[in-house]
């Protein structure tokens, strides 16, 4: 079996190495290329984030040359010499409508080009690209079209993102680009148009294209990012990386007088659902508003320090509610993902049985929508709060309040408002991410995103909670409160577990050793058969040449043999002789 086996690799194996070789370098591309993440590009491991970083660090004085080259050529289009510019901020703005259906999405109208192309862009912390669609092929409301504005520029560069359900590519163009209810932000900036995309648009979706407001450090595409919208305003008219974002959620709870037996749960805000505040934040002093730190500079990321449902901790480490990397704060993601054995402890501490004969399993995979009692929503379900670090004491936290009206997210199955139904939206999901709190967590807040002083801020919105129908008592979002007391240090503790599971690098890097093992052990198994084939046959002749020359001894004449007897008592006595031995020595002396 041995040697069928080397001869079969000594005829073909050069294909089969080949083959295998193409197999590794393809597998490797493939792990390269996933990326488990949220849907704002979030789907990279740890280390690949630890990496990219680490290799920006050393672009950031070449992007910076590359700004000032952006500034100058922009000059043309706006009349503004960047050179000239204040050293005051621009007066910070509060007005910028956000629109949508509540725990869905939030968007903002923006313009671009010239005359203006009115698109409608998600307002996404989770990612830092801005791009529009531009093919009528998709399911967008609005397409721009970079030919029918006269400030447009191809660029004629192709890149791609990837989030973690939905990904899209884009020609890179740069043209001017504003807000609807800001004209003095009009900059020319660069941006991506949309020529292809995959689940990134549905027809309830609603929006045109994405406002990326992350940090450089995950703009796209990785050989030459294209600065961020906020960081080029920041340049353009010195408006400071601050922003706040108010998610408004205000629910409806309708009932008969004097009855609970009737209660109905419905959205009050459609059309203007939130407000968007750049430069500054826009809260109300009376609520108060209360910090923590972020950890990273790539997206908004946070330590969690707790999980409670209804007051009662759950029994996990903190370590895992950031690992394999820290938990983030993403408006551009609906629902709340956990980690999976988080998620298995929040269901099990819930502890209801839901009042129908579905299956539990898929309602809290959050796969069906069911139509739920609302005094069962609103009357018997627990409240859970997340604890985040505080920003001035590593040993306190603040926690986020999240209503069941909220956890369960009010939907409509029909695609109308006839039918409302329940979607659990705390999700289970082991990613490159910890914990991501999504617009659910963060309905009833103002959300102020400092870059100046690396924190995320939450005050309690005046938009959102829940107002009586019948007697008009509004139930308004808990307010941020004072910190609470841990009873250890939350920065050391709480701090990612980088090696918990292996990353796709990793993964790379023993598939491409096992390839290089198996391709050498072929290779040696190729040459070892060939080296032994040659022994073969060379031992071979050797027997063949022997059994020759007995066949031709046992032809001698006794002539010959005679002869050959006397030279051998010749030679017997020319080694006496060298010997020194006497020629009529014994035959055991001459031995």
């Amino acid at each position: 079996l041995g040697t069928s086996a080397m001869r079969w690799y000594s005829q073909q194996g050069l294909v089969h190495i080949a083959i295998i070789i193409l197999a590794m370098v393809s597998i490797s591309k493939q792990l390269q290329l996933h990326r488990p993440a949220t849907k704002s590009q979030k789907a990279i491991q740890s280390s690949q984030h630890s990496l990219h970083r680490r290799r920006l660090v050393h672009q950031f004085a070449e992007r910076k040359r590359h700004r000032t080259t952006l500034l100058r050529d922009a000059d043309s289009f706006t009349g503004i010499n960047a050179r000239e510019r204040r050293d005051d901020f621009f007066p910070f703005v509060d007005n910028i409508t956000l629109y949508g259906f509540p725990e869905t999405s939030y968007s903002a109208y923006m313009m671009f080009g010239s005359p203006p192309q009115l698109m409608r862009c998600v307002v996404d912390t989770g990612s830092s690209n801005l791009a529009v669609s531009a093919t009528t092929k998709d399911l967008s409301q609005n397409t721009y079209d970079w030919l029918q504005s006269s400030t447009s520029v191809d660029e004629r560069k192709h890149f791609s993102v990837d989030y973690l359900v939905a990904s899209w590519d884009a020609d890179r163009v740069s043209d001017l680009v504003q807000f609807e209810e800001v004209n003095a932000l009009s900059t020319h900036v660069e941006f991506g148009a949309i020529t292809k995309s995959s689940n990134f648009f549905t027809q309830l979706s609603g929006f045109d294209g994405i406002l990326g407001m992350a940090f450089e450090s995950l703009a796209r595409p990785d050989e030459d990012p294209i600065v961020p919208y906020l960081d080029q305003l920041s340049l353009r008219h010195n408006v400071r990386e601050v922003f706040s974002i108010q998610l408004c959620n205000l629910i409806s709870l309708n009932h008969a007088p004097g009855s609970t037996s009737e209660l109905e749960l419905e959205v009050l805000s459609i059309d203007d659902i939130g407000y968007m505040a750049l430069g500054s934040v826009h809260y109300n002093p009376g609520a108060g508003i209360q910090y923590t730190p972020l950890v990273a500079q790539d997206y908004y990321s946070v330590l969690v320090t707790s999980i409670r449902v209804n007051d009662v901790p759950i029994d996990i480490d903190c370590s895992t509610f950031n690992s394999p990397y820290p938990s983030i704060v993403d408006t551009g993601t609906t629902d709340i993902l956990v980690p999976q054995s988080v998620h298995d402890a929040i269901v099990s501490a819930l502890n209801f049985t839901l009042p129908t004969e579905l299956s539990t399993e898929a309602f809290f995979a959050g796969r069906t929508c069911l139509t739920l009692p609302a005094d069962f929503v609103f009357d018997d379900l627990p409240f859970i709060h997340f604890g985040l670090v505080s920003e001035t004491d590593p040993t306190a936290e603040l926690r986020l309040r999240v209503a069941p009206w909220h956890y369960l997210r009010i939907a409509y199955s029909d695609g109308s408002r006839d039918v409302p139904c329940y979607i659990f939206s705390i999700i289970a999901h082991d990613g490159a991410t910890g914990i991501t709190l999504g617009i659910v967590a963060l309905s009833d807040y103002i959300v102020a995103f400092d870059r100046v002083n690396n924190r995320v801020g939450f005050s309690m919105s005046n938009c959102s909670g829940v107002v009586d129908g019948y007697t008009g008592h509004r139930i308004l979002a808990e307010q941020i409160g004072p910190s609470h007391p841990l009873g250890f240090n939350a920065t050391e503790r709480c701090a990612p577990v980088m090696t918990k599971g292996l990353s796709s690098t990793t993964l790379v890097i023993i598939i491409s050793s096992i390839g290089a093992l198996l391709l050498i052990a072929i290779v040696f198994i190729v040459v070892f058969y060939h080296r032994s084939m040659n022994a073969v046959t060379v031992h071979t002749g050797s027997l063949e040449l022997h059994q020759a020359s007995v066949n031709d001894t046992s032809q001698f004449t006794d002539d010959d043999e005679a002869t050959l007897l006397n030279d051998e008592e010749m030679e017997d006595a020319e080694i006496l002789d060298v010997l020194h031995l006497p020629g009529d020595a014994s035959d055991e002396s001459a031995a």
